[in-house]
C-alpha cells in the first residue's frame, strides 16, 4: 500500500467528540489556551485553513510525498546535529518506509534524502568549513501572552553557536525550488521564536562549555533543495553517460557512485582512478575538478536574519494584533468561517477537499471519517510519525 493506514475521524459542532466553541483547540493543563506561529501564520492566511486544522484538528490520514520527503530529510539533520549516526538513522527510516511503502517509492525516496544529506554534510563541513556548532535540537519553548491567559509554544529545529560565540536559531527547509529572501523575512516563524527564548526556561537552562548561553543574535533558515541531485549512469560501452553534468549532481554522491562501479580506489586515504581509458579517465577528473569548485548554493542556502529593536517592535505589534483576531474568532457556525480562495486552490492547502464539500452538501464529515486523523497538539503536524524522544 502506498501509505501507511491510520484511524478514521469525522468531527463537526454539537457532536459528542466536540469541545465547546473551540473545538479541539489545545490547552494547558490549568486551562490556558496555546497558540503557536504556524496557529497565527495560518489563521492570516485562511480562516478556514485553521478551523480545519485547529478547531476540528483534522490531519490528512495519508501523507504526500513531499511532507515524507521534508520529515525525512528533517530526522536526518536532527541526527546529525545531536552528533549521532545520521546514516545508522537512514537505515531505521528505510526498513520503515518499506512496510509502508511500495519498494519502486521507496528506494527513490531513500536514495534523493540521502544524497540531500550526504552533500550538504560535505558542503558545509569540507567545503566552505563553516563553524556552526549543535547546542540542542528540538527546544520546545514557550512564553505567556495576553497577561498571562494564554501560552505561546513554539519548537526550535537546533539552536547553534558560531565561532564568534553568537548564538543563532535554526530552522531546516526542504523545497523544490529556493524561495527569495523576502518569503521567510517577512513570516512570524523567526521573530516569534527569538521572542519566546527571551524569558523561556529550557533555553536559560542550556550550557555551553558550562556556561548560560547568550540571547541569540538572529535566525538561520537553513535550506535544502530538493529533487535536483541526480547520478550518472553507464552507457552501454562502460562509460560515464554526459547526460548529468556537474551543475547537476555533487562531490560526494558522484565519488561514491564511482566507487560502486570501481572507477576509483581509497588507498591509504587518497582517492585514485582506476580508468584505463584516457580520454575517459579525463573526462572524469576533470568532472571532479569541477564539482570540487562548483558553487553549490543553488542546492542549499543559508539565510541569516537579524533585527534591530525597532523592527522587533514593529514584528510584536503585528504578532500581537493577528494573535488577538485569532483568539476572538467566531468558530461556532462554520458556514461563517472566510474562505481565502488563492489558499484554498493552491497547491499546499491540505483541507481543499472539505471546504468544497462543506459549501456544496453543507457538511464533510465522510470526507473527515474516511481521509484525516485528529490530533490536539498544534506542533504535530504529522500524526503518523514517530515522536518518540521529542521535546
Amino acid at each position: 500500500m502506498p501509505a501507511k493506514a491510520l484511524p478514521a475521524t469525522g468531527k463537526k459542532p454539537g457532536s459528542k467528540a466536540w469541545h465547546g466553541p473551540r473545538g479541539t483547540w489545545p490547552t494547558t493543563e490549568d486551562g490556558k489556551l496555546i497558540i503557536t506561529q504556524s496557529m497565527v501564520s495560518g489563521f492570516v492566511q485562511c480562516p478556514r485553513e485553521t478551523y480545519y486544522g485547529i478547531v476540528l484538528g483534522l490531519r490528512p490520514k495519508l501523507a504526500k510525498k513531499p511532507l515524507t520527503r521534508g520529515t525525512w530529510v528533517h530526522a536526518l539533520l536532527e541526527v546529525r546535529g545531536q552528533g549521532g549516526d545520521w546514516k545508522a538513522k537512514h537505515q531505521e527510516l528505510i526498513a520503515e518506509a518499506e512496510n509502508t511503502m511500495f519498494e519502486e517509492e521507496a528506494a527513490p525516496l531513500a536514495k534523493e534524502c540521502y544524497d540531500i544529506v550526504l552533500s550538504y554534510d560535505w558542503v558545509y563541513e569540507s567545503k566552505l568549513h563553516e563553524v556552526l556548532t549543535p547546542i540542542a535540537v528540538e527546544l520546545t519553548v514557550e512564553r505567556p501572552m495576553f497577561r498571562g491567559k494564554v501560552l505561546y509554544r513554539g519548537r526550535i529545529d537546533i539552536i547553534w553557536i558560531d565561532e564568534n560565540g553568537d548564538v543563532w536559531l535554526g530552522d531546516h527547509k526542504t523545497h523544490a525550488t529556493l524561495p527569495e529572501w523576502r518569503y521567510r523575512e517577512l513570516a512570524f516563524q523567526h521573530y516569534s521564536y527569538l521572542w519566546a527564548v527571551e524569558t523561556d526556561k529550557s533555553y536559560a537552562a542550556l550550557r555551553y562549555k558550562g556556561k548560560p548561553l547568550p540571547q541569540p543574535k538572529g535566525f538561520i533558515y537553513d535550506y535544502c533543495r530538493t529533487g535536483a541531485i541526480k547520478t550518472p549512469t553507464l552507457t552501454q560501452k562502460g562509460i560515464q553517460s554526459r547526460v548529468v553534468k556537474p551543475s547537476g549532481t555533487t562531490y560526494p554522491v558522484y565519488r561514491e557512485w564511482l566507487i560502486e562501479h570501481n572507477m576509483l580506489s581509497v588507498i591509504r586515504g587518497k582517492d585514485l582512478l582506476s580508468i584505463e581509458d584516457p580520454t575517459e579517465r579525463v573526462y572524469v577528473e576533470e568532472f571532479l575538478v569541477e564539482l570540487k569548485h562548483r558553487d553549490y548554493s543553488d542546492l542549499f542556502r543559508r539565510d541569516r536574519l537579524t533585527f534591530s529593536p525597532e523592527q522587533r517592535k514593529r514584528q510584536l505589534k503585528a504578532f500581537y494584533a493577528s494573535a488577538r483576531r485569532l483568539l476572538n474568532y467566531k468558530w461556532d457556525d462554520p458556514d461563517c468561517v472566510e474562505r481565502n480562495l488563492d489558499a484554498c486552490s493552491g497547491f499546499k492547502c491540505n483541507y481543499k477537499d472539505l471546504t468544497v464539500a462543506d459549501l456544496i452538501h453543507g457538511t464533510s464529515e465522510i470526507e473527515q471519517r474516511t481521509q484525516y486523523v485528529t490530533t490536539r497538539d498544534p506542533l504535530d503536524y504529522y500524526p503518523n510519525q514517530d515522536k518518540k524522544g521529542k521535546a
